[in-house]
């Protein structure tokens, strides 16, 4: 496929690592190594629409991937909760940069360069100096940075908190609402499900969820980067 050549759109670079990795046991590590590129292979399919560069293993635990703002606000917050479902007792940090790419851009993100992945790899650094979880955001102006990475923490922060049973219940309800499927699906009555969903202040979540991914629109709408001529002759003609 022949490489795009770089405009001054902006695009987001994520970049995610697993948490003390060396401290898995060596057959742990292999296997969730494994695990691993299947998942980010099914994120390129699930995503293709918003991936510029495929979420790609990058060197050792860590992963990068290029993607369009357009869908971000869905994407990420998507893509965090789909990583801690898939690796339950697993933890895993998340550097997500706005910026410019300079360089021309292809499938892999490891031929890639530009403010996006500098602003990707200082989020991540702080994540690992400040054993931040949930996702640490870099490039959409200060005060922007600020709210997402608040709701980030507080998000990640009730994650936490649910207990094993909890955690099954509030993926269920994340894929499909229908408290009396996820009854079934867990063997026990709706009414215990409306208990465990109300102890697990699970309508405070996805309110918070929901405030996360207009936090994030808002950024990208108030983020400040030229326009191409390219994106400038087409609104003109809009």
């Amino acid at each position: 496929m022949k490489a795009r050549i770089p405009d001054t759109h902006p695009l987001i670079a994520i970049i995610g690592d697993i948490v003390s990795s060396r401290d898995l046991v060596s057959s742990q590590r292999k296997a969730t190594q494994k695990t691993l590129i299947h998942f980010l292979d099914n994120l390129n399919r699930t995503f293709r629409d918003s991936i510029v560069a495929d979420f790609t293993v990058i060197r050792g635990d860590e992963f990068e991937a290029l993607i369009r703002p357009a869908g971000a606000s869905h994407l990420i917050p998507d893509v965090i909760w789909a990583v801690t479902e898939k690796f339950p007792g697993i933890a895993f940090r998340f550097g997500i940069g706005l910026g410019t790419i300079d360089t021309a851009i292809e499938r892999d993100p490891r031929v890639a360069d530009g403010s996006a992945f500098h602003n990707a790899r200082e989020a991540i650094d702080r994540a690992k100096s400040d054993a931040l979880l949930g996702g640490v955001f870099s490039g959409f102006r200060a005060d922007q940075d600020e709210i997402l990475n608040g709701i980030a923490r507080l998000l990640n922060y009730h994650r936490e908190s649910w207990t094993h049973q909890q955690s099954r219940l509030a993926q269920l309800l994340r894929s499909n609402p229908r408290q009396s499927d996820a009854a079934t699906n867990l063997g026990i009555s709706k009414q215990a499900v409306s208990a465990y969903a109300r102890d697990a202040g699970w309508k405070a979540y996805l309110e918070g969820e929901t405030a996360w991914r207009k936090a994030i629109e808002a950024a990208l709408d108030s983020a400040s980067f030229p326009r191409s001529p390219e994106t400038m002759s087409t609104e003109a003609k809009s």
